[in-house]
Formats: structure tokens, C-alpha cells, sequence
């Protein structure tokens, strides 16, 4: 071939349009597992193929179908493959879309574990793609761990405890994985997801995304997504009776479509276990039950209104058991078996993350935060007449400061004062700041003498980082000690004293709160209806809204063999948090109310005297002005010389 027919046909090869392959046409085509991801990948990088696992590929096509507003994915763990088909959905949109494309975790931490785990180890496995990053290296590479530039656009890592990480960030492509662990809201901007939402509201085409493990009824919120979607399952045929239905666990199952496939097993011998068709009864062994599902199809089961959600179980698992099982089936089995021993959190753990289910929980009655929210009431000044002690709290969150100040009355009657939220950087100064000299201000109390705040607690527990965020803490409680502002730390421990006090070795004196002990007191005492001991107040306008109120009673107790445990309903409990803490620093002064109402009352600034009425003289007219009177006559007396 002469020089110029070479030169001709590299220029053809460039120019020559790209074939329109789909997402997982696309990972076949090109796309590589990164080392140590997965079994098959062990010992080096290996080329990606949907057919280990063929329900990926209708997943994936549902990001790229013009009439899908929103995907939604609930799949079993290590079996749906939800991480994978996020990596061939970015890689796909870098390749062949380009643009931006925003993807959030539920903490900044946890979406630096991705970048760094998943997410670059992809890239740098797939020459297509690791051509498109420049190297980290690069002084101008603008290639950080939660922005990776490259060639066409940008993907931003975000999380979903900080709003600071969503700003700027804006793209045609929304990921959200693991919904449910987002908190209810971003600070007071709202609902996570929703905020995600509105980085791509530039963008008509914009594609999104939510995945997650289903956590308890009534509260989960990819579950909601999924009965709002078409509600897809993967359908399996039956090699008996040719009939297509859905493997489920037991007739309980919460899915109710469809005809159903169900496990069973001998007592006590579940290497025995199998699978009964419903339709036909009859008995279906492991080895059917992985050519059921690669004969299987994706059906939906809802109608269609803009949101496609897929469903799939650990029965359709097509991977090997682990050693020591005779199969899948058996695995399932034994796991199932060990974890009713182990009690209800470890079955919890298979209903969330095996059969991908909503766990329903046993509960107590606790109080109803819309009948709490009908106690507000106007105070008529700053600190209520009956107030005569003042407590503080403080919880610490990854981007802000929450706390309540609590007034108390005789017979440990309650006032809410005030609640609010200190936003800014717990490491930096500026929230400590403003911290300060709410805690160091005085409160009006109408007999005219000021209030200070007698005891304060400032959680130093963290959320994420425990050492991490005791740090600041204690950097503030330091030198505030005198003024009974301490750190402490909630026990989970069950019946653990409601506040004990240890002195560390850094001078820190640190005091264990009994959470259980401590929301006992508080959920009876919301119980009294009448005002009077105990009884609980709410001002209004005080911070006191009703995200407040389901804070309050975001947790509940079930018990299980026979045990009492606190179980969270909702992400965020800080208003509870906030009443525990501030119930200890009352409990730890250990204060007589009744004597100090009395020192408050004779301290009371009497109100200033009225000003008497100045005497009124009325003047008579010049002409009766009368004159000084004439000495009388004496009559009868002799003065004798």
C-alpha cells in the first residue's frame, strides 16, 4: 500500500461514525474490571461481559430510553450489580455523550470511597476511558478525588450531609445511590434527592438515577420510589410447567405479584433446601433454578408514568455459593437459619439486603408528632413566669451546630426556649463562635432578674469520625468548664445511668449519657396531657416546626427475645437527641427547684413606686385674699407689773 493509500485509510478509520451501541453493548464492547473488583477479575484486569449477569442489560438500557424521567434500582448486595452498571453508565456518557454528570453518596467520605475504589480503578482498567482523565499527577490536571475532569466534561462526587459539596456541581446525568441512609434533609434546604434534581434542571434530557437498600416500612424511601415506578421483576419460567413467576422466600413476602416460586427445606436441614413452583407443585433443585434465570425477563407489573424501578432477590443469584455449601440454595438456607438464632437485627439484615424487603418493626407506642405539634403556644415574655432554671444542649453534625435551650419549672415542668441550628465547618472556629455567645447570654425572666444558662452538654460522639469530631469538642469545653459546659457522649447500653462523669486524661471531664434511660423520662413525660409536673411546652416561634416534632419521635422501642432497643424510623433524631442531653445536664447539677425559685423570688426587682400626685392649691381672687388675723382681746386677765 503506497504512503498516501495508508495516510487514506488511517483518515477513514478516524472520521468513520461510531457504531450506536447501547450501554451494555458499549461495557462489552470496551470495558474492562478493574483487579481484585470481582472473582473473575483476581489476578488482573478482565474484559467486562453482561452475560455473567443478564438482568444488568435491561437496567441499563432504561438510562438511555428518551421516555424514562427517573431509574429505579432495588437489588439484592453483590448480586444486582448496581456498582457495575454505575460504572458503565459514566464510562458509557464520558465515551460517547460527554457533558457533566453529578453523582451522590450519602456522605462526602463514602463518595470519596467510591472515587478512589471503584470509580478510577474502572477508568485506569479501561484504555478507552483512561485516556479521557488526564493523570492526578498533572500540576494542570484539575483531577481531584471528588471532581474528575477529562475530556468533554466533569463528574462531581458529592454527599448528601453537605450542601457545600452540591454547589457548582450541575450535570446531564444524576446518580443517588443508598437513599435510604440520607438524612431528611440537607441542613434546611430539603429533601437530598430533590436538590440533586435541581443540578441538572438546565439540562431537558437530564437522566437520573436512585438505588439503595430498602430499610424499614413505612420510612423507606426507595420503596416509595419503587411503587411509583412500573414496579419491573425479573420473571422466570418454570422447567415443569413453563409458567413465569417470581422467585420469592415465603407466602409473607411483601411482593404480591405475580405467580410465585418458594423455598423450602426439611427442618433443621437446609442443605435439603429447594424450590416449590405454586402453580404446579412441584419441586425445583439449584441447578434449575440458575437456567430459570438465565431464561428469565424483566416484566412490569404497575403502569408506566415516567419512572421504571427494577426489583431482584438473592434467589436469582447467579454466582457460585461459598465454600463449605453444597449450593446457592443451601447457603440461603443456612444463613436464613443462623440469623432467626442470632435474633431479629440479623434477619433484618437478610430482609433489607437478601430478599430486598422493608423490614416491619414490633414497636411500642410512642408520641405522635402532629398531636405535639398542637401544644405550641405563645409565651407572653422570653422566659415564662414559672422557668427558674435554665439547660443547654448541643449536637454536632458534619456541617453545623443544632441546639435547645430548656427552661425548668417546679416539678421538672419543661419549656422548649429555643432551638436553632449554627451552620458552618465544626473544625473551624466561627460556628464555636457564634456557639459561644449564645451560651454565654443572659434571658430576661419577667420578676426582672436575667437568667444565665446553668449546665450545658455538647455531644462529642460524631458522626462519622468519632475522634475527629471530639477534638473541636473538647478544644471548646476546655476552658468553659467552670461554667459547667462539659462534652459528653451517648451510651447505648441499656439501663446505664442517665449521666455519669469520667476525668480524662486530657483534662476533659467527659460525661456518658444513658440514652435509654433518658428517652424513657422523655416519652413518658410527652405522654402527660396537662400542664403541671413533667408536663412538656413548645413555644412558638422558637425553632419549633414540625421537622422538630418527627425528631423528637424518630425512634421507638422493640423488643427483641425479650430486650428492649431504641430503633431509629426516620435518618435524623437530633431533636431527640437534643431533649436526652439537655435531661442529663439537668439530672447532673442535681438542682433543687423549689429553693431556687425561692432565691429568684426574694431577688426579684421590685417594680419602680408609682409617683404620688403632686397637692393641689387653689388660689382664692386678690380681692378675698384675706389678711393676717387681728391678735384677739384678752378679757379678764391682769397682768401684774
Amino acid at each position: 500500500m503506497t504512503p498516501f493509500a495508508t495516510v487514506l485509510a488511517r483518515f477513514a478509520r478516524i472520521t468513520r461514525p461510531r457504531p450506536k451501541l447501547n450501554i451494555w453493548q458499549w461495557a462489552d464492547s470496551v470495558r474492562y474490571l478493574a483487579r481484585g473488583v470481582s472473582a473473575k477479575s483476581r489476578h488482573g484486569a478482565t474484559r467486562y461481559s453482561s452475560s455473567d449477569a443478564p438482568h444488568q442489560r435491561g437496567v441499563m438500557e432504561s438510562f438511555t430510553d428518551p421516555e424514562v424521567q427517573t431509574t429505579v434500582m432495588i437489588g439484592a448486595s453483590q448480586v444486582f450489580g448496581k456498582t457495575e452498571i454505575f460504572n458503565n453508565v459514566l464510562g458509557y456518557f464520558m465515551d460517547y455523550r460527554s457533558g457533566n454528570a453529578v453523582v451522590m453518596y450519602p456522605t462526602v467520605d463514602s463518595s470519596e470511597k467510591y472515587s478512589k475504589k471503584k470509580l478510577m480503578p474502572m477508568i485506569r482498567s479501561t484504555p478507552v476511558l483512561d485516556a479521557l482523565v488526564p493523570n492526578s499527577r498533572s500540576r494542570d490536571s484539575g483531577n481531584t478525588i471528588l471532581v474528575k475532569e477529562y475530556t468533554g466534561g466533569s463528574i462531581f462526587l458529592v454527599g448528601a450531609n453537605s450542601t457545600s459539596s452540591l454547589r457548582g456541581a450541575t450535570g446531564e446525568l444524576l446518580l443517588a445511590d443508598e437513599i435510604d441512609s440520607y438524612e431528611d434533609s440537607v441542613g434546611d434546604e430539603g429533601d437530598a434527592v430533590d436538590l440533586l434534581w435541581k443540578r441538572g434542571e438546565s439540562y431537558p434530557t437530564a437522566v437520573q438515577a436512585v438505588s439503595s437498600t430498602p430499610t424499614i416500612e413505612g420510612s423507606s424511601r426507595i420503596w416509595s420510589w419503587f411503587q411509583m415506578s412500573d414496579q419491573r421483576f425479573w420473571f422466570v419460567p418454570c422447567p415443569h410447567c413453563g409458567v413465569h413467576g417470581l422467585f420469592k422466600w415465603s407466602q409473607e413476602s411483601a411482593v404480591k405479584t405475580g405467580p410465585s416460586y418458594f423455598v423450602e427445606w426439611p427442618k433443621d436441614k437446609p442443605a435439603e433446601a429447594f424450590i416449590v413452583c405454586a402453580s404446579c407443585a412441584k419441586s425445583i433443585d439449584d441447578t434449575q433454578r440458575l437456567a430459570m434465570y438465565f431464561n428469565g425477563r424483566w416484566q412490569a407489573t404497575a403502569p408506566f408514568t415516567g419512572i421504571r424501578g427494577f426489583h431482584l432477590n438473592w434467589i436469582y443469584c447467579p454466582w457460585p455459593a461459598k465454600k463449605g455449601y453444597k449450593n446457592r440454595l443451601h447457603q440461603m438456607a443456612e444463613e436464613w437459619e443462623r440469623g432467626k438464632k442470632k435474633g431479629e437485627q440479623s434477619l433484618k439484615v437478610i430482609v433489607n439486603t437478601g430478599l430486598c424487603e422493608t423490614w416491619k418493626i414490633k414497636l411500642e407506642d410512642r408520641p405522635d408528632h402532629e398531636a405535639l405539634m398542637l401544644r405550641l403556644e405563645d409565651y407572653p415574655t422570653e422566659i415564662p413566669d414559672p422557668v427558674v432554671y435554665l439547660t443547654a444542649s448541643v449536637d454536632t453534625q458534619a456541617d453545623r451546630l443544632e441546639y435547645e435551650i430548656q427552661g425548668w419549672a417546679i416539678g421538672e415542668e419543661l419549656y422548649g426556649i429555643k432551638t436553632g441550628k449554627i451552620f458552618g465547618n465544626p473544625h473551624l472556629a466561627d460556628a464555636w463562635n457564634q456557639l459561644d455567645g449564645i451560651l454565654s447570654g443572659t434571658f430576661a425572666h419577667p420578676c426582672g432578674v436575667a437568667l444565665r444558662i446553668g449546665c450545658t452538654l455538647i455531644d462529642s460522639g460524631g458522626q462519622h469520625d468519632a475522634k475527629a469530631f471530639a477534638k473541636p469538642v473538647y478544644n471548646f469545653v476546655r476552658r468553659r468548664q467552670g461554667r459547667y459546659i462539659f462534652a459528653c457522649k451517648g451510651s447505648s447500653e441499656l439501663g446505664s445511668p442517665l449521666v455519669v462523669g469520667r476525668l480524662q486524661k486530657n483534662g476533659i471531664m467527659l460525661h456518658s449519657v444513658g440514652g435509654d434511660v433518658a428517652k424513657s423520662i422523655i416519652y413518658e413525660r410527652l405522654s402527660i396531657m396537662t400542664p403541671g409536673p413533667g408536663y412538656c411546652h413548645f413555644g412558638v416561634g422558637r425553632g419549633y416546626d414540625e421537622e422538630y416534632f418527627k425528631q423528637l419521635t424518630a425512634e421507638a422501642v422493640s423488643i427483641n427475645k425479650g430486650k428492649r432497643q431504641w430503633v431509629k424510623l426516620r435518618a435524623r433524631n437530633e431533636g431527640l437527641d437534643l431533649r436526652v442531653y439537655g435531661h442529663a445536664a439537668f439530672e447532673l447539677r442535681n438542682v433543687n427547684l423549689q429553693a431556687v425559685s425561692d432565691n429568684l423570688r426574694k431577688s426579684a426587682v421590685p417594680p419602680p413606686e408609682e409617683p404620688k400626685e403632686p397637692k393641689t392649691f387653689i388660689l382664692k381672687p386678690a380681692s378675698e385674699a384675706s389678711l393676717p388675723p387681728k391678735p384677739r382681746r384678752r378679757v379678764g386677765f391682769v397682768k401684774w407689773v
